[in-house]
């Protein structure tokens, strides 16, 4: 154990910046992702990661066919804008669908949620079987496989990430009036409908950065599963929200080493381990309890 731990660190330049991007997401999606459940709006995060997993895929396949063009340091820049502008799109079309009436089942948010993840799915397989990076490429891109981040992905995704969880922080009490008591919100004359667009939009940006830099799978586990065990942790939502961001960080660096050490994929390794903490949480309850 202690050759795996001189190898890890002694290997700093290699990693360092694939786990500092999935920390930074860990702790961003950890937090923001609390309002996934209190929405109840967990497969909206699914349909998220794989929208934006199509854009970047769309991105790709633009630029091989001579449609599009960007040269370097710049050539991220169109998989970003598109995964970013689908999720967008995708988030004020939710935030719309979200005051259908129950008999007008066509128009539901559910509807919508699973229309988009089905065709973004199909669209993602198809137009991923038309370019010629190779299966690995749309791997790391789907299940988080990347073992490296560059310098100039970790700035933007940092110069994105952290104002967003900036403005969480801000506006946290309002953004919480309107998840447990929007009747009475509106009623107070707060902005709930544009509230809600922010809680989707800031969520789709997240999510759309962090699949083009780490993949899919781990974002959207980020979202999930750290925030449920941060709900079980702790009893108030301040504990809540500060112990799903710190879940996610520790699941992104202890999933990286497991990945590095051992050779296992690296999506998947940090989404195991945000299981295995919200396993632990609840033993830990089960415990507290009994």
């Amino acid at each position: 154990m202690m050759e795996n731990f001189n190898l890890f660190f002694s290997s700093y330049e290699l990693w360092g910046g694939a786990v500092a991007a999935g920390v930074c997401l860990g702790v961003v999606c950890g937090f923001l992702g609390l309002y996934v459940i209190l929405h109840r709006i967990v497969f909206v995060s699914a349909a998220m990661s794989q929208i934006s997993s199509l854009g970047v895929m769309l991105a790709f396949f633009f630029v091989q066919v001579g449609l599009l063009e960007a040269p370097h340091p710049f050539e991220d820049v169109i998989p970003l804008v598109l995964a970013s502008l689908l999720t967008g799109v995708f988030a004020v079309a939710m935030a719309g669908q979200a005051q259908a009436k129950i008999a007008d089942r066509s128009r539901s948010a559910e509807s919508l949620i699973g229309a988009v993840y089905l065709i973004s799915t199909a669209g993602l397989i198809m137009v991923g079987d038309r370019i010629t990076r190779g299966a690995h490429d749309v791997a790391n891109i789907l299940f988080g496989n990347a073992v490296a981040v560059d310098n100039a992905h970790l700035i933007i995704l940092a110069a994105i990430c952290v104002p967003v969880l900036g403005l969480h922080i801000w506006l946290r009490k309002d953004l919480l009036f309107i998840s447990f008591d929007p009747t009475m919100a509106a009623t107070l004359k707060y902005p709930v409908v544009k509230l809600r667009i922010f809680i989707l939009i800031s969520l789709g940006i997240a999510i759309s950065f962090g699949t083009r830099t780490i993949g899919a799978l781990p974002v959207f586990s980020f979202s999930v599963l750290p925030p449920l065990a941060g709900l079980l942790l702790f009893n108030n939502l301040t504990g809540s929200f500060w112990a799903s961001a710190l879940i996610g960080g520790l699941s992104a660096f202890v999933g990286y080493f497991i990945s590095f050490v051992y050779s296992f994929p690296t999506g998947a390794c940090m989404t195991i381990v945000a299981g295995f903490f919200l396993l632990l949480s609840k033993v830990w309850v089960s415990v507290r309890e009994g």
